[in-house]
């Protein structure tokens, strides 16, 4: 069982998440990370290849990516 979820949102950071996703691993705790994509790079793909839930979106803005999980 999680002990929270941690959502981001992420347009194009193909650069940046798997850094991103690594310092939220490095906690110590039981997180589930969801990304909202709405990218056109390889984000989603980094993303899948660490085991992160990625949950597709079209451009609706930042709140309708975390009503979306």
């Amino acid at each position: 069982m999680y002990e929270a979820s941690i959502i981001i949102p992420t347009e194009n950071e193909e650069e940046n998440i798997e850094r991103v996703i690594e310092k939220i691993r490095k906690l110590g705790r039981k997180y589930e990370i969801v990304v909202v994509d709405k990218s056109r790079d390889a984000t989603p793909y980094i993303c899948k290849r660490l085991g992160v839930r990625v949950i597709r979106q079209k451009n609706d803005g930042k709140g309708n990516a975390y009503k979306s999980y």
